[in-house]
């Protein structure tokens, strides 16, 4: 049997198949029995042009010619409802279009045994025999070209009017119909006796089919294009060193081994096999890097991501400071995948809030757990892409909704012991480039880690905070601020300690009792904490006094340092005395007491540094209460008052 009738029964074999497959798929099953249709319309058009290349007579080749036509009458039918069912989307959408296409592969099959539809056979050059179309088959000929650009009109519309999975759906069969166009100008050239091309057509139906079916069955969707650039970079690549490896190890064997093999027929082989065998059994890691390089040029991966992820885990099992850690998962994700946008969400009360962003990206988002997303994400374990949700789970519409308000491509959820401590959420990427397996791989781990770092540091900040507040305790600042006197004697960095304590708060627990009181420190803790930098330390010291860490970032000057300090510290004392506090809305004053050390005495102590602070907040209070008082320590006793 020769090669045009083999390629013809694979392709009607491959469509039938397909389509048995896809009418099996429970989910979305109108469009999916549609598509069956058409496979099936496809699969009957292959194996009459089977029949035709076996009959064993003109008029046997003429009989197949016909009934492959019944299948070619109702592709176009059959193609334009697919797509009519597949770009509904809410919309009033007309059913004209597909009543019409019927009626008219009705109208042609009426024709199908007129001799003025296809009048005879005749042999041809590269198949059996090939049709001779008669006055009439023209009418198939712009039904088809009708059908094509229409659907081709009405997916491109549908693509540049929707979003999301349903958006990269219509791309991918856009692109899958560049297979479709090829195969129906490369069947009507073979057809004629006059144009010589090579049998190509079948084969062209099989990818197009093979794509436009993975398009509908897919759960994970792929961008087309990436397989394709992979594909033929790494046929390229692949053919260019096989092409020389070969060509020189072949010359090589030739010049030691010629009289062995000069007699023999065989030369070429095995100059050509043994070479490339041993290079592929010495060198296999020169496939991996072919194929790293590959990956690095589709996805535009720049980094090393099974390092990464032995990095990652490496430090994230050491951190135990909350903020630290959530900086780190922070940057390590946005440094390595480089997304647009980040936030990363954790479980704070009735909600989940955004710890950490990055990007273009609102800090104040905050999700209620009763929201659906909630529960979705309690019961996945894996990074997931808008695609993958919006094509397994279409109905969850109010978590889609979700997810789309925040521009989520990719949704990472942490869970620590079964339970959801927060979750990641990833834009698309700065470059426009899909997110590799790889990528997801090392968010899948990252996640796996990060929900136990959480868990630990939530631990950890339970030992180390106060149980009213939530600040760090008495017993951790002073752990802090021997660290950082440490750190700014060994550096000469500024260190700036600052002591507030509430005005007259014994006032307010005799007049308004201790819970009122308890609530006017819980919420000016906040207002405090809203007004200080992420990595400056914030502690109740004891009853209504605080106690604040501010270490100088980099080689912050004295002065620099000073300014920066006096500024937050007055800022501080206004922004409490313009708030109203507890249910009573009390009003509130604070005074200040700030020490600002330059780094340079190698005698200072956290003793004599804290002492230092105390003694400018007992001069604010003496000075009539509500003011900053600000020393400069280790210099000629310098004291300003900033009020």
């Amino acid at each position: 049997m020769e090669w045009y009738p083999l390629s013809a029964i694979a392709a009607a074999l491959f469509n039938l198949t397909l389509a048995v497959v896809i009418y099996k798929k429970e989910h979305n099953k109108k469009a999916n029995l549609l598509l069956a249709n058409f496979l099936i319309a496809l699969a009957v058009w292959c194996f009459g042009l089977f029949m035709v290349n076996i009959a064993n007579s003109a008029e046997q080749g003429l009989l197949w010619a016909r009934i492959s036509h019944i299948g070619a009458i109702f592709i176009p039918a059959a193609f334009i409802h697919f797509i009519w069912q597949f770009s509904k989307s809410g919309k009033k959408n007309s059913i004209f279009v597909v009543v019409l296409a019927y009626l008219a592969s009705a109208y042609l099959l009426l024709l199908l045994f007129d001799p003025d539809f296809i009048s005879g056979v005749v042999t041809a050059k590269y198949i059996s025999y090939a049709y001779e179309p008669g006055s009439k088959h023209s009418v198939m000929t712009i039904f088809f070209g009708l059908c094509f650009i229409s659907g081709v009109y009405k997916l491109f519309t549908f693509y540049r009017d929707t979003e999301g999975y349903k958006k990269q759906q219509a791309k991918n069969f856009l692109f899958s119909l560049l297979f479709a166009l090829l195969a129906i100008i490369a069947y009507f050239a073979l057809s004629t006796t006059t144009v010589l091309i090579t049998q190509i057509d079948n084969l062209l139906i099989i990818a197009f089919s093979g794509a436009f079916s993975y398009t509908m069955l897919t759960n994970r969707l792929a961008d087309i294009r990436l397989i394709l650039a992979k594909s033929i970079l790494f046929l390229a690549y692949s053919f260019a060193v096989i092409a020389s490896y070969t060509a020189l190890s072949s010359a090589s064997f030739w010049i030691f081994f010629r009289h062995a093999f000069e007699h023999s027929q065989y030369i070429p082989l095995f100059t050509a096999t043994i070479p490339f065998t041993v290079f592929a059994i010495l060198f296999p890691p020169f496939r991996k890097g072919i194929i790293g390089y590959i990956e690095r040029v589709v996805y535009g991966r720049d980094y090393n991501y099974r390092q990464v992820i032995k990095e990652t885990s490496e430090a994230l099992v050491s951190i135990l400071n909350l903020r630290e850690l959530l900086g780190f998962i922070n940057d390590t994700v946005s440094h390595n995948l480089k997304p647009k946008r980040l936030y990363l969400f954790l479980k704070d009360g009735h909600y989940f809030q955004v710890k950490a962003c990055s990007g273009v990206a609102s800090s104040n988002r905050k999700i209620a757990k009763e929201n659906a997303l909630i529960p979705f994400l309690e019961t996945r374990r894996r990074a997931m892409s808008l695609w993958d949700i919006e094509s397994n789970f279409a109905e969850e519409t109010k978590i889609i909704a979700a997810l789309k308000r925040m521009n989520a491509v990719i949704i990472v959820p942490l869970l620590a012991n079964d339970r959801l401590t927060g979750f990641i959420v990833l834009d698309e990427k700065k470059s426009g480039k899909s997110y590799s397996p790889q990528d997801m791989e090392v968010l899948n781990a990252i996640a796996t880690n990060a929900a136990i770092a959480v868990e630990n540091a939530h631990l950890y900040q339970e030992a180390i905070t106060d149980g009213l507040t939530g600040l760090y305790h008495h017993k951790y600042f002073q752990f802090r601020i021997k660290e950082e006197l440490a750190r700014s004697h060994r550096y000469h960095f500024p260190l700036a300690v600052i002591m507030l304590d509430i005005d007259f708060f014994k006032k307010i627990n005799d007049r308004h009792g201790h819970q009122i009181g308890d609530q006017v420190l819980v919420e000016l803790a906040v207002v405090v904490r809203k007004n200080i930098r992420l990595f400056d330390v914030f502690a109740r010291y004891g009853g209504e006094e605080f106690a604040l860490l501010l270490p100088a970032m980099g080689e912050e000057s004295m002065q620099e340092h000073y300014k920066k300090v006096s500024l937050i510290a007055n800022r501080l004392k206004k922004e409490i005395e313009k708030n109203k506090f507890s249910d009573n809305k009390i009003n509130v004053t604070v005074s200040l007491g700030v020490a600002i050390f330059d780094g340079k005495d190698p005698q200072m102590t956290t003793a004599k540094l804290i002492n230092q602070a105390d003694m400018q907040l007992y001069k604010a209070k003496e000075a009539g209460r509500n003011r900053v008082f600000v020393t400069k320590v280790s210099t000629a006793g310098y004291l300003y008052e900033v009020s």
